[in-house]
């Protein structure tokens, strides 16, 4: 191999290896939580930072918490976000007004990441499926809580959520990989007309 091939290789490879890497944990950040009811007076806003054990307790001095019911709490880990719910109304449900949810906003902020799927874990609740009381966007994820039914198992009135993220990681950067590409291919040419 001559010294033009070589270098042409070797500028693919540096690109390659540069390319930045990214790592899924929200662990450390500041998140926006919102846990909101159109068309009601409930609007209440937290940042939380994530860490270890939960965000959000009932009566933790949190606006959010403040409305809370005894066993609730909102847990975000480094890759999913488990809350925990209360009857609060007859026949299973929260309490909360119709159009509940909670609102986490900024997720991988930073991170080069995204949110490319949720996955949904139930455990004495119904009434909630992706698509229908669960949304997300890149960096959002949208959790209906007013018409959730809490209580398949019975004399049991609490029950857990559980959101799992999948993440996309980015592809390498295509202005560096695009000039090697020219590099490479402008070292090959030059070396073939020797």
């Amino acid at each position: 191999m001559n010294r033009s091939a070589a270098l042409a290789l070797a500028s693919v490879v540096f690109c390659l290896a540069t390319a930045p890497e990214a790592h899924a944990t929200v662990l450390g950040s500041s998140v926006p939580i919102d846990l909101l009811s159109p068309g009601n007076s409930l609007a209440l806003s937290d940042t939380v930072v994530v860490g270890a054990g939960p965000e959000i307790l009932p009566a933790d001095g949190s606006n959010i918490g403040s409305v809370l019911l005894s066993t609730y709490f909102i847990d975000l880990d480094t890759d999913q976000i488990v809350v925990r719910l209360e009857e609060g109304a007859p026949g299973g449900l929260t309490g909360f007004a119709a159009g509940a949810q909670l609102v986490f906003s900024d997720l991988y902020a930073g991170t080069g990441l995204g949110i490319s799927g949720v996955s949904v874990m139930l455990d004495n609740v119904t009434n909630l499926a992706l698509g229908d009381g669960i949304g997300f966007n890149a960096r959002t994820v949208f959790l209906a809580i007013d018409d959730l039914v809490i209580g398949e198992i019975p004399g049991i009135d609490f029950g857990t959520v559980t959101l799992d993220f999948t993440t996309a990681v980015p592809a390498p950067p295509a202005l560096p990989l695009l000039l090697s590409a020219l590099l490479g291919s402008w070292g090959i040419r030059r070396a073939t007309r020797r």
